[in-house]
């Protein structure tokens, strides 16, 4: 259970290890598997601007950080981005840079180019420590950034001294800033997909897509259902599952009853994390139509549970696949190619065991391990190679 005034003291053993410290806007369930792996080799304090924040589902309550962690008092605005009628919150947290003082970490590292993080950058030069940028960013989704984040982007990406990026799309967007290659490492992220795997897949049911996340414009549902409307004409036996809450909730299921697809199309709400392996056991396809994400683990959890992927190309997961080999790479725009593809993987079993045998590789760099082991690759660099 969850405690905001969470016990942070740690073994004596840790003591011997670098001190570390984390910056995280709100406590993300996909992220709690990483941080805990970091902890078995650093001395770690992750500190979260809040618990959750209000466009959160989740309930973190059930979680157990295996970490220390606390959460610091603050509070936030809220402002309008440019695309998708959405909000971004600006976290204020006023007692963050004595929290540093007194924790003294040899590291800190920083997510991406926030109030809190400029504050801990400020904090590591005048104690003298290291700091290292942490981002999701790709150049697509920098449309989003406002001014405020476009300045403490330029004060922040200069004065790093290693950066790490969740994905290859993020990567090569430091090196938009001419950051050097050996000062970027790739740490993607690392949900906890084997209880995807443990679940025995459904062999009975009819052929099935499945979409999880947001119902709003940014996440492209509404390209999803006019691509199955074409799906549904063709093959009438196929079903569409639509895990998730949303603004566009009321809108989607108007055009689902307007094209009279009510037989095909289930609305199944918000479904905690722990539920979801079921969900996904019963379906053949994982459609991701995101019009902009920085990542879309939901894409992670589609292969272990051996679903084939389509991913929209504004997706930065979609860095990590290669068209036709391990999955389909989509523009979510052109929903004739998107029906097509959804109905060669529902008619072509085949070809789904194919994808599903190719994507193995990519879900190996997707570990708590191995995404660990590349944060400690970041601390080493900024202490000059030193183990920790």
């Amino acid at each position: 259970m969850l405690d905001s005034h969470a016990n942070i003291s740690k073994p004596i053993l840790k003591t011997m290890k670098k001190r570390v410290v984390i910056l995280n806007n709100e406590i993300m369930p996909y992220r709690i598997p990483l941080f805990a792996e970091i902890a078995k080799l650093v001395d770690l304090t992750v500190l979260y601007s809040a618990k959750r924040s209000d466009e959160r589902d989740w309930t973190v309550d059930t979680y157990q950080l295996a970490y220390a962690y606390r959460i610091l008092s603050g509070f936030y605005i809220k402002l309008p981005k440019p695309h998708y009628n959405e909000w971004r919150t600006i976290w204020f947290n006023p007692t963050l840079f004595f929290t540093l003082w007194r924790l003294k970490p040899d590291v800190v590292i920083g997510y991406e180019y926030s109030i809190p993080a400029l504050t801990a950058l400020l904090y590591s030069k005048l104690r003298g420590c290291a700091y290292i940028t942490w981002s999701d960013m790709t150049e697509y989704a920098e449309r989003e950034l406002s001014r405020g984040q476009r300045f403490t982007r330029k004060l922040i990406l200069p004065r790093s001294q290693a950066y790490i990026g969740s994905s290859y799309a993020t990567c090569a967007n430091f090196k938009r800033y001419g950051i050097e290659d050996d000062r970027i490492i790739l740490a993607p992220l690392a949900p906890d997909f084997e209880r995807f795997r443990a679940v025995t897949r459904s062999t009975t049911h009819p052929p099935m897509v499945l979409y999880v996340g947001y119902l709003n414009e940014r996440k492209g549902v509404i390209h999803l259902l006019n691509a199955f409307k074409q799906v549904y004409e063709k093959l009438p036996e196929s079903k569409l599952i639509l895990v998730g809450t949303g603004d566009l909730w009321d809108t989607l299921q108007t055009f689902v009853i307007e094209n009279q697809m009510q037989d095909a199309v289930s609305f199944r709400g918000f479904i905690e994390s722990e539920n979801l392996p079921e969900i996904y056991s019963q379906a053949d396809v994982f459609v991701l139509p995101s019009l902009e994400d920085v990542f879309g683990v939901v894409g992670i959890e589609a292969l272990a549970s051996g679903l084939s992927v389509i991913c929209s190309q504004y997706a930065g997961f979609s860095s990590h696949l290669t068209d036709g080999e391990n999955a389909f790479i989509i523009d979510p725009f052109d929903h004739a190619a998107l029906a097509d593809r959804i109905i060669m993987l529902l008619t072509h079993p085949d070809l789904r065991d194919h994808l599903r045998a190719a994507s193995e590789s990519v879900l190996a760099m997707f570990t708590p391990e191995y995404s660990a082991a590349q944060f400690m690759k970041a601390i080493e660099r900024v202490h000059h190679g030193k183990s920790v």
